[in-house]
């Protein structure tokens, strides 16, 4: 278990379980004792197992061999095998020896665990390869490998058929994978890929009964491919631009998306047993069509319980979906192409209806109403609406392009379904009078409208009695003006 660890390593090596009890630095004192009563190697194995089981540390365990011959390779009959190193080369002969000397009678490891942590200590390829091979023999019910600095010189990883093993996870910095060219991993449930490229097209079909399926970074993931009939919840979160994602999956419950960079230009999916769907991505589309560019930053789309069932701690309540976007006129560009304001929402509305969208708006002053209502007509099927008007500092000026005439006022969109309209930040502005107008006159089904005035704006505004005004004419509608924002 010697290696060639440098100063770095092994302080960090210090700071790791396989350091708790100060193995490394005792065994010369015990070995001074060895003639002394040693009334713990006459315990039987499965007491001796226990006591090395505490350790929590296959390389710690196997310092224990010092002790004496009746010690010796009782390491590696462990029920978990997690090798902890900053170097390859402790981890090398780690792994090969619980290979080597564990017995193929015994019953194979509940989890082998490889994990090597030093940022300037590369791993080849060929060395995780051979961890792969290591395990596909001791067929682990759980494999973790995490590799932090993997130097692959153009070589790939060769994936051996792990048919025993029923949980995988793969962290590999970057590096690509080699499916086998034949075989099954039969009994594999859940797999997590972090920062390693693997062709999922040849490898789920080989997974007939994965539930659960992770992808986390990657820097050659282009596109994301899975079909598997087994799966019930995925979690993709790609680092990179991802440009397609096809999703068929007909038993799959939960997905999870969320990602730093910008959205899938196209997403194909197939999955009429989702229950929930939570997305999350920086966006690129914008718009200029409304006399100012809007950009839209980032949308989430969560699934989670109204405000009210948990403030009374009703776990009971059904969670709704809830779409949030973040949209203002900065000039942001990301050097990549830019799709139509709206594009990143549409890829999710076919198959998960939302009941509230929220939306927070650094308008600058600028007209905001058509550019809501655009993305009202987007999202007809909502019951909840919430508009957070920020304006900063900045204020539009009167001759801004985005005062000019146009004819939104008059636009209706069928909101059939829309019952509450939530408003904070009003200012009373014309513009925003009629876009209260425009809000009245589409939600035939509308029960409340609730307007929070912006700081230093009077109940007695203009715009304020014109809203008391256009209440009178929908009776049914339940709408109150308040002065403080939360103070309702």
């Amino acid at each position: 278990m010697a290696g060639s660890d440098c100063r770095y390593c092994r302080r960090e090596q210090k700071r790791r379980c396989c350091s708790s009890g100060d193995l490394r630095h005792r065994t010369s004192i015990w070995r001074r004792r060895i003639h002394d009563a040693d009334r713990i190697s006459a315990l039987p194995d499965d007491l001796l197992l226990e006591v090395l089981v505490r350790l929590r540390c296959a390389a710690a365990a196997a310092r224990t061999s010092l002790l004496g011959r009746r010690w010796r390779g009782l390491w590696t009959r462990l029920p978990e095998l997690s090798f902890h190193a900053a170097a390859p080369d402790p981890l090398d002969a780690g792994v090969a020896q619980a290979d080597l000397l564990r017995p193929r009678s015994s019953t194979p490891p509940s989890l082998l665990g490889v994990h090597q942590t030093c940022p300037h200590a590369a791993v080849v390829p060929a060395s995780v390869s051979s961890w792969l091979r290591a395990a596909a023999r001791l067929a682990p019910a759980e494999l973790l490998i995490i590799v932090r600095n993997c130097r692959s010189f153009g070589d790939v990883i060769k994936l051996p058929c792990l048919d025993r093993t029923i949980s995988m996870e793969l962290h590999l910095d970057g590096d690509r994978v080699a499916v086998p060219p034949a075989g099954e991993f039969r009994a594999l449930e859940n797999l997590t890929l972090s920062y390693c490229d693997v062709d999922l097209g040849d490898l789920l079909p080989r997974c007939p009964r994965l539930r659960r399926l992770e992808i986390r970074g990657g820097r050659y993931l282009k596109s994301i491919t899975m079909h598997s009939p087994s799966l019930e919840e995925l979690i993709l979160s790609p680092s990179v631009p991802i440009g397609h994602v096809d999703i068929v999956a007909p038993g799959l419950k939960k997905l999870k998306y969320a990602s730093s960079s910008v959205c899938p230009s196209a997403l194909k999916y197939s999955g009429p047993l989702l229950e929930e769907l939570d997305w999350q991505c920086t966006c690129q589309s914008s718009t200029g069509q409304f006399g100012v560019r809007w950009w839209l930053y980032n949308m989430k789309l969560a699934c989670k319980r109204e405000e009210k069932a948990s403030l009374q701690l009703n776990n009971n309540h059904p969670r709704v979906h809830t779409m949030s976007m973040l949209l203002g006129v900065y000039k942001r560009s990301y050097g990549l192409e830019e799709y139509e304001l709206g594009h990143e929402m549409s890829l999710v509305t076919p198959f998960t209806k939302f009941q509230i969208l929220e939306l927070s708006i650094l308008t600058f002053g600028h007209v905001y109403g058509e550019m809501v209502l655009h993305l009202l007509g987007l999202c007809t099927f909502i019951k909840k609406l919430r508009v957070d008007l920020r304006e900063e500092r900045k204020t539009c000026p009167a001759d801004c392009s985005c005062h000019q005439p146009t004819n939104w006022g008059n636009i209706t969109i069928s909101l059939t379904h829309l019952t509450e309209v939530d408003i904070h930040g009003f200012k009373g502005d014309d513009h925003e009078v009629e876009f209260l107008k425009v809000m009245f006159r589409s939600a035939p089904a509308l029960e409340r409208m609730a307007v929070y005035l912006a700081c230093n704006v009077s109940p007695s505004n203009k715009g304020c009695m014109e809203i008391y005004s256009i209440s009178k004419v929908y009776p049914s509608v339940k709408c109150n003006i308040y002065h403080q924002p939360d103070d309702e």
